[in-house]
């Protein structure tokens, strides 16, 4: 073999070694890329903290629901209607409660105030779902609302 021909076969074979690192680097690139997708996707458990928002299925009225971790897998739940229709009549409504969160699932029990003043003395617990798949919220006092984050 001559000088020339060593120098072309090292010359490929230096070229097939920076291709193969080349593509090394680009699928750990990709690899780092896809695990920070995954880290900052919504998960189970925690994340149903934040503020969302549905359209009250019976009546069209935009809803408004604040949830906040307050420790542990308890949380304040806030939801606001502004047409509680089934309890206060024309007038808008907060419920103030708090739950606890066990498996993606939300207990809240607390109390109905309407903007008009009027208390609603009777406790109300609804419990909300969370998908972290679509980090989307149900619940089961709104009708088939679907709750998605603000």
């Amino acid at each position: 073999m001559t000088d020339a021909q060593e120098r072309q076969q090292v010359s490929r074979k230096t070229m097939t070694v920076v291709a193969i690192i080349s593509a090394a680097g680009t699928a750990l690139a990709a690899v780092v890329a896809l695990l920070a997708y995954l880290d900052s996707r919504p998960s189970g458990g925690g994340s149903i903290a934040g503020t969302w928002s549905a359209i009250d299925t019976g009546d069209q009225s935009r809803m408004t629901l604040r949830v906040n971790l307050l420790g542990g897998s308890t949380y304040q739940v806030i939801l606001e209607d502004s047409l509680a229709s089934g309890v206060c009549g024309t007038a808008a409504a907060t419920v103030t409660s708090t739950g606890n969160l066990t498996n993606d699932r939300l207990v809240a029990s607390g109390t109905v105030i309407c903007a008009d003043g009027k208390r609603v003395e009777q406790p109300v617990t609804i419990t909300y779902t969370y998908f972290p798949e679509s980090d989307s919220i149900t619940d089961d006092a709104s009708g088939a609302a679907k709750w998605i984050r603000d």
